[in-house]
């Protein structure tokens, strides 16, 4: 079952993310006792002078045919052009319900202006995957079932 839930948060958002999440993840042969999943976006080679933040995305199901649960959203800046050195720019925490930004530090998913951003991120990672800009992608199993 590749279904993914994004738990604790209504917003509008959701079921478009959930949705997308959800169809990625059927692109991959995910093993059945998989608990934890990541997922890595990035974009190939590329000659434009403002490359694509590399997202990480963290998923977790509590018991084996269960749906995901969306744990984190991250995005990284690349320093220095060099895909190796990178530093955290957005962390969305599905799982504990806070939102972290070097500049605003922490604070609670929830927030009015928190909502917005990540309503509007949501739509340009859908933009960059439907036009195949974010075409490096990486699932990798963290964790088992016992």
């Amino acid at each position: 079952m590749n279904q993914v839930m994004i738990s604790n948060h209504q917003t509008s958002i959701n079921s478009t993310l959930s949705e997308l999440i959800s169809t990625i993840l059927g692109g991959f042969v995910i093993p059945e006792d998989a608990k934890r999943i990541n997922l890595n976006f990035r974009q190939k080679e590329s000659s434009s002078k403002n490359p694509l933040q590399p997202v990480e995305m963290q998923l977790e199901r509590e018991q084996i045919k269960a749906f995901w649960q969306l744990r984190f959203i991250a995005t990284f800046d690349v320093i220095n052009d060099t895909p190796s050195r990178s530093e955290l720019s957005l962390y969305f925490n599905f799982a504990h319900s806070w939102f972290y930004h070097p500049e605003t530090r922490q604070c609670t998913l929830s927030q009015p202006k928190v909502q917005a951003l990540l309503n509007s991120w949501v739509i340009a990672f859908y933009k960059h995957l439907t036009t195949e800009q974010l075409n490096d992608l990486h699932l990798k199993v963290i964790d088992y079932f016992e």
